[in-house]
């Protein structure tokens, strides 16, 4: 069996080597681009693990190689593409997305227990993609490629997304000033974990709505209506942004148990 390559100096490739090393598997890590293009080795499969930009090219580049040997695969690990752009006659390929937020840039195998790989590709590439997803510690979950890019977009929602509502969070509080005189807190979103853990254990325990709470839930028109206030005068750049996730917010309470007339009253002050 020939070693199989590994392309990307990244964060999930340097998680991926570092968890077929751990494992046990014969690989070769390229790492840049320089190193990629030189002695390419033979090979039956290829994990390219580098943006999104970039996959098209180096796939170009290995089929023109010849490194690999008819009937052999290629793999990428975008969220977003398909495997079609890995494809060339007399090779197979397939894509495989660890549904995890890789931000550390040292890996780690742990990087990969029990969290879901979303295989796309073709049919005679699912034993050798089950192989390797069993081997990282993945669960195996199967999708279409022209559903991908939702796919991706929804795992950006759930992942970048909270990033972004935390810095808003983050904005707001540090606007109140009342972490300047306690040394506990060293950052202001460190302040909020216990509020974002609580709501992810909710998630996880009662689901959606269940673990939805808060003014809208209870529908507290007056809070939200100060809360309104206070984001004008305040501020004024996160009120629309607010607004466009409270409606949001609404159609969640309506579903856990809030009355119409009360929705009504909400949505017509938040689109005020």
């Amino acid at each position: 069996m020939r070693p199989i390559l590994l392309i990307g100096k990244g964060r999930v490739g340097t998680s991926l080597s570092s968890c077929l090393r751990e494992r046990k598997i014969s690989f070769i890590h390229k790492r840049g681009r320089e190193d990629f293009l030189a002695d390419l080795p033979k090979t039956n499969l290829v994990l390219i693990a580098v943006k999104d930009d970039a996959i098209q090219e180096i796939a170009k580049t290995i089929h023109h190689s010849r490194a690999l040997k008819p009937g052999s695969a290629l793999a990428h690990f975008s969220g977003a593409l398909s495997s079609k752009i890995l494809k060339a006659k007399g090779y197979y390929a397939f894509s495989i997305h660890p549904l995890k937020s890789f931000a550390f840039p040292k890996g780690r195998c742990s990087d990969f227990q029990g969290i879901p790989f979303v295989f796309e590709g073709d049919q005679q590439t699912i034993k050798i993609a089950k192989q390797l997803i069993k081997k990282l510690g993945g669960e195996w979950v199967e999708i279409q490629g022209k559903d991908k890019i939702l796919y991706h977009t929804a795992a950006c929602a759930a992942s970048n997304f909270l990033v972004t509502l935390v810095s808003m969070a983050s904005d707001l509080i540090q606007k109140t000033g009342i972490l300047e005189k306690n040394r506990r807190f060293k950052a202001t979103h460190l302040f909020l974990i216990p509020l974002l853990k609580s709501a992810i254990e909710n998630i996880e325990k009662i689901g959606i709505p269940g673990a939805l709470t808060g003014p809208i839930e209870r529908g507290d028109f007056s809070t939200v209506k100060k809360q309104i206030e206070a984001l004008k005068k305040r501020a004024p750049n996160l009120l629309e942004v607010y607004k466009i996730l409270s409606l949001k917010t609404l159609s969640i309470a309506v579903q856990k148990g809030l009355s119409q007339k009360e929705a009504n009253l909400l949505k017509k002050l938040l689109k005020s």
